[in-house]
């Protein structure tokens, strides 16, 4: 067993990037801030900030509601080339939608993905399949409710 104390401290959480990139996450800490109520035909703006670990990469989020039946309905969608981010850090980013789902209660979170494109290897569109980072061999079209790099907090 090994012990890790930080400033006299014994750290209890860890946040480990692993070494291959293969498994590498381009993206984490992805967060979500958006009004807690909304009517029908309303704009919304949703302000997104994500962590990005590298700079060539292009990043891909979907803003994703789930109704108390699971259904899963996308809400708005972004993709930003690498020369539209932050090489390394804090990235924030909004996307606005117009409110168009039946009245209710949703669950709503982001979720995200970063990655180099086989095909277009800088500049990857939504059906490119990714090369590298935590969503290769995906498409960054697959990204759902259930299947991503990052994803917000509910």
């Amino acid at each position: 067993m090994v012990w890790v104390y930080v400033d006299g401290a014994l750290a209890t959480s860890f946040a480990v990037k692993p070494s291959l990139i293969t498994h590498n996450p381009y993206m984490t800490d992805l967060s979500l801030a958006l009004p807690q109520f909304a009517l029908p035909g309303w704009r919304v703006v949703a302000n997104l900030s994500w962590y990005r670990h590298a700079y060539c990469p292009a990043d891909f989020v979907k803003l994703l509601a789930r109704d108390s039946q699971g259904r899963v309905y996308e809400l708005a969608r972004g993709r930003w080339p690498y020369w539209e981010l932050v090489s390394r850090g804090v990235e924030r980013k909004s996307l606005s939608f117009v409110v168009n789902l039946p009245p209710g209660v949703y669950e709503v979170k982001a979720v995200g993905a970063s990655c180099h494109g086989r095909y277009n290897y800088f500049n990857p569109d939504w059906s490119d399949v990714c090369a590298d980072g935590g969503f290769a061999g995906r498409s960054p079209e697959e990204l759902s409710w259930d299947v991503y790099e990052a994803a917000s907090a509910l």
